[in-house]
């Protein structure tokens, strides 16, 4: 570091270099457009100034290091898992060991009562380049899964299966299957599966992820010769565009087959679907199901009834279910009535429904029987639920029950006792956090509407405007700030600052009018 870049003098200064460009009859100056060409020399070295003045301002504060040592201890000290999904009796899951950056795929036996590692992506390394899982699926009956595994950050996966029993890999290999969406069917020796094109020299690297489609891949077949079954040009009845998503969804609790059209970043989808049967003919013919005015976000199924999650004049969402003998979604049957709550999820295990709401950031949970009777299921006092798995053929749901001061831990709730117990398949951190709370309130924005806000503080703490508080706000996709706990909080609580989660518009806490 040069004395010129101390913390007094600045950073270095950019170069501008305008360069106008005209879009749409609107020229555009951009004074900055050299700053990407970042293997220039001149470019690394401002990046370089930028980088030494930076370090030099941070290294200025007195008790950084202690902080830092602090942050790096609690960054390293909790089990992170996620995705969890239970098949055939047994619960597989993606997880995190403290310290670790990359997760490891898992596989808890009720029967055999202990944990086994199944993928580690970390042996997969070679020539410096890792490798990560971005997705895994078990077979039905939980004997196989099928994972996809990608290199060097590309996302870019290769779909294996592996023997859950022996952690054997099969020698099948699909590329290009960066969405993977696998869904097995029944006998567990072959599953849909969603694939990108392959680029010929005169395309665009940009048609990469377009034109996407289904196949149905038979175990120890050459997946070039895979059925094409559902997608862009499948059909003409098929309103499919090139920057659509296809895939095919499967569920062992209802006799049919459905063809989902995923539009980019929106959220409201077009389903096609075909009874069981019609999965051989050719070409099979899809029926459209529900398309993007249906408002419909979520769907399941239970033998011949369709449940669908939607806010079709209703933007906190309800539930409504119509039969698939005769299907009209437009007057389907309201099965779940919309409230205060903002319903998320509503799934089909073999007892019931299970729904999760979202209360102004907090995760609730309730049970709709088939019988149309609802109960609210608690996740734990002061907790919320943050995630649910709920399997088509097992009974109850895994709830992942976590608070803004208490570490997650993933439960298991019993209907017949109704209870939820800990699976212990997520290690408690080791640390005490009983001398924080969180406080929920609203804060009035500057046209008047009321936004929740998440107070994450000492308990005790004086109001006299003398601790320094960390706010942290996001409004856009609908994507909301549910409760979650980060043990890095705790470097920046135990020096009496205070975290502050600002519910602002443009997220989900408050649905589709939010």
């Amino acid at each position: 570091m040069t004395a010129a870049l101390t913390a007094q003098s600045g950073p270095p200064v950019a170069e501008r270099h305008d360069v106008t460009e005209t879009f749409y009859g609107q020229a555009l100056v951009d004074p900055y457009r050299s700053l990407e060409d970042w293997h220039d020399a001149k470019v690394a070295q401002w990046l370089k100034g930028q980088d030494d003045y930076t370090r030099a301002t941070l290294n200025s504060i007195p008790g950084r290091e202690q902080f830092l040592a602090r942050v790096k201890a609690l960054d390293t000290a909790s089990t992170r898992v996620r995705e969890v999904q239970v098949w055939g009796g047994k619960t597989f899951y993606l997880k995190a060991d403290p310290g670790a950056d990359n997760v490891k795929l898992y596989v808890f036996d009720q029967a055999e009562a202990k944990e086994r590692l199944l993928v580690d992506p970390e042996l997969l390394t070679k020539d410096g380049v890792h490798s990560s899982i971005d997705y895994f699926q078990p077979s039905l009956d939980g004997t196989l899964v099928a994972y996809g595994i990608s290199s060097g950050g590309s996302e870019n996966s290769v779909i294996h299966i592996l023997e859950t029993a022996t952690g054997k890999v099969l020698p099948d290999s699909i590329d290009r299957a960066r969405f993977g969406a696998v869904a097995w069917l029944p006998g567990n020796k072959s599953f849909f599966y969603n694939r990108l094109q392959k680029l010929t020299p005169d395309m665009p690297p940009t048609a990469f992820e377009q034109r996407s489609r289904a196949y149905v891949h038979q175990l120890g077949d050459d997946p070039e010769h895979d059925r094409f079954v559902f997608g862009y040009a499948y059909a003409s009845n098929l309103k499919i565009d090139d920057n659509d998503l296809s895939f095919v969804a499967y569920s062992p609790a209802s006799p049919y087959f459905f063809g989902v059209v995923a539009h980019g970043t929106q959220n409201e989808a077009t389903v096609y679907y075909i009874p069981f049967d019609q999965l051989n003919a050719s070409p099979i013919v899809w029926k459209k199901l529900i398309d993007v005015d249906d408002a419909v976000v979520r769907y399941d199924v239970y033998k011949d009834d369709l449940y669908l999650v939607t806010h079709k004049n209703k933007p906190r969402y309800e539930v409504t279910r119509t039969s698939l003998k005769n299907p009209d979604v437009a007057h389907a049957t309201v099965v779940v009535p919309a409230s205060e709550v903002v319903i998320q999820e509503a799934d089909v295990a073999s007892d019931a429904i299970y729904m999760r709401d979202l209360d102004g950031g907090i995760g609730r949970i309730r049970r709709l029987s088939f019988d149309g009777h609802i109960e609210p299921i608690s996740p734990g006092e002061g907790q919320s639920a943050g995630a649910l798995a709920v399997t088509p053929t097992e009974p109850g749901a895994l709830v992942h029950a976590v608070s803004w001061t208490t570490a997650p831990r993933w439960l298991k709730y019993d209907f017949k006792t109704k209870t939820a117990a800990d699976t212990g398949i997520q290690t408690p951190l080791p640390i005490d956090t009983s001398a924080y709370e969180a406080v929920e309130v609203k804060a009035k924005s500057d046209d008047g509407t009321m936004i929740p806000l998440s107070i994450i503080r000492a308990k005790g703490t004086k109001l006299d405007g003398n601790h320094p508080t960390h706010l942290i706000g996001y409004g856009a996709y609908g994507i909301s700030y549910d409760a979650y706990f980060d043990p890095v909080w705790l470097a920046w609580l135990e020096r009496g600052g205070i975290i502050a989660i600002a519910h602002v518009r443009g997220g989900g806490e408050y649905g589709e009018e939010w």
